[in-house]
């Protein structure tokens, strides 16, 4: 979870792309999305579903599972897993969970329902679906692995309509699936192994129904990393400017370091883009190099800083601590950087050891972690979940906390900063922020688990 993009937190947008995909391809339109924090049995009884399908990240499978268990308790009804928790370690699925959805979610979720339709997910005919896990008695069955959806255009838009947002709050767009990296603290890989963009057309598209249903001001460019393709980005740009929001929606997106240069920084300005998200991670290199594999060095970090944010760009960072060998220098070394640094604002969490990522795999032989864990010890990061017990820091828990502090005084200070230029260029502008973040905090604890109920 990134905390720089609270103003677009919201429900999760995989139930809802699986939404408008059964409505298109199946006819499928009595669905409805449920957050599962505003969710337990009894609402579930009053929609009386016939399939109910529940997305999870690591960090709240241990909710997951206790809704799953709530469920099966009142309701006679199949619930249907999915999301990058599943996709990465099939064989957490607990006993209240009959189907697990592995990797992308939107056509084998259809041919599940068909399924449904035909013989009630009978368990002789479910070996037919690519792309599943299921029990068969007491043994985990995995069917062949579902290719991915190619070309991405021909799936819908997510349908936004099943979900009751608030006008003021931004929206969240997303133009492409995957990463064409590998940082080795990373999970997307299990999910998506490659990276597929969909067309500018229906990027533009995209935008242009969420200005005619919303009009936001700003919108979140969602991507693992948006800023890498430079001849989509410049059709994007030519289409855009052809659009009736043009120039009037802000928006934030996601680069890389070693991607940044100037003419990368003019033609986010172009397109409207106010600030950028980026994964500095450390401005260490014996760090970075661990983190992410050789890809960036620590020089083209502060690089692109200075290049974004002498083009007048909003600089957003994201920073790690706690890497396996780093020392306590190494962390202070990192925050004397930012301190000296043109960022605008970061943010700063502890090295947790995600499934099936290079940094998991390490934490496991050291006993830190294992499949049948408490996931909730795993938390979001160290400043919101003081108390977690993973931390593969080999420095003391309490050292880590002190450096961790000095982080956030760092940034506290980063972010009055922010405010009071806000205030002093747009005055009006302060209320509508701390509304949005004291709302956007009420809502973090409900992404990533939205329940998708087919009727």
């Amino acid at each position: 979870m990134r905390t720089h993009r609270d103003e677009f937190a919201q429900p999760a947008i995989g139930p809802l792309y699986i939404a408008s995909y059964l409505a298109k391809y199946g006819n499928y339109r009595n669905i409805q999305v449920m957050e599962c924090g505003k969710t337990d049995s009894n609402a579930l009884k009053r929609v009386n579903p016939d399939i109910v399908g529940i997305s999870s990240i690591t960090q709240n499978f241990t909710i997951a599972k206790r809704l799953c268990a709530e469920i099966k308790q009142s309701l006679d009804v199949p619930i249907i897993i999915g999301g990058f928790h599943i996709t990465a370690l099939p064989q957490t699925m607990t006993p209240d969970m009959d189907i697990g959805v592995i990797g992308e979610g939107e056509q084998t979720m259809l041919d599940l329902v068909y399924a449904y339709e035909d013989n009630g997910l009978d368990k002789r005919y479910l070996n037919a679906i690519n792309g599943i896990t299921y029990r068969d008695e007491n043994r985990l069955v995995a069917t062949p692995k579902r290719e991915l959806i190619t070309p991405i255009d021909i799936i819908p838009y997510p349908a936004r309509h099943l979900i009751d947002y608030d006008p003021s709050q931004g929206k969240s767009v997303i133009t492409s699936r995957g990463c064409p990296y590998h940082c080795q603290f990373c999970s997307q890989a299990s999910m998506w192994n490659s990276i597929r963009y969909h067309s500018p057309e229906y990027v533009i598209g995209e935008i242009r129904q969420i200005w005619q249903d919303y009009r936001p001001k700003s919108i979140g460019l969602d991507d693992d990393l948006f800023a890498v393709n430079k001849p989509r980005l410049r059709k994007m740009i030519e289409l855009a400017r052809q659009e009736s929001w043009f120039g009037k929606i802000k928006f934030i997106c996601s680069a890389r370091a070693n991607l940044a240069d100037n003419e990368t920084a003019k033609l986010l300005k172009e397109l409207g883009v106010y600030s950028v998200f980026m994964g500095f991670e450390t401005f260490t290199e014996k760090n970075l190099n661990y983190l992410k594999g050789n890809s960036v060095t620590v020089q083209q970090n502060k690089d692109a800083i200075n290049t974004f944010s002498d083009a007048g760009l909003e600089i957003i960072g994201s920073f790690i601590i706690g890497s396996p060998d780093e020392t306590k220098e190494e962390m202070l070394e990192t925050l004397n950087t930012i301190k000296n640094s043109k960022l605008t604002y970061f943010e700063v969490n502890a090295l947790l050891p995600l499934p099936v990522t290079k940094v998991w795999e390490e934490a496991k032989a050291r006993g830190l972690v294992s499949d049948d864990m408490n996931w909730s010890e795993l938390g979001f990061s160290l400043p919101e979940n003081p108390n977690s017990r993973v931390i593969v820091s080999k420095i003391p828990r309490e050292e880590l906390l002190q450096v961790m502090q000095l982080f956030l005084k760092e940034r506290s200070r980063r972010l009055r900063k922010r405010l009071l230029i806000l205030g002093i260029k747009h005055p009006e502008k302060i209320i509508d922020y701390l509304k949005n973040q004291k709302e956007a905090k009420n809502r973090l604890s409900k992404i990533n688990k939205n329940a998708l109920v087919v009727k």
